[in-house]
């Protein structure tokens, strides 16, 4: 990720980041390469209307998403519980 942004630098004068949304494969180059970007004059910043600060609709969805992560998490945790010693070794990643 760095090395792309070092090239982007080196050939932009003024540029606009766009992040179309949340996965962390879209906006993980902004943490790796966070010195590299340091040296790009960024003129605009786009970002997906969910991230719209005071957007009823966008919390909604923050706030569903929120509580599904959850209620997910959770059944994980009692799956894990439930399995047995000899399944367990077949659910190992």
């Amino acid at each position: 990720m760095q090395t792309i942004v070092r090239h982007i630098t080196n050939d932009a004068g003024r540029s606009s980041a766009v992040v179309t949304h949340e996965h962390w494969i879209t906006s993980q180059v902004f943490i790796q390469a966070q010195d590299e970007f340091k040296k790009l004059p960024i003129g605009e910043v786009w970002l997906a209307w969910t991230e719209k600060p005071g957007d009823t609709l966008a919390k909604q969805l923050s706030e569903r998403k929120a509580k599904t992560r959850k209620a997910v998490n959770a059944a994980i945790q009692k799956l894990k519980l439930s399995v047995t010693p000899s399944l367990k070794s077949q659910f190992k990643r």
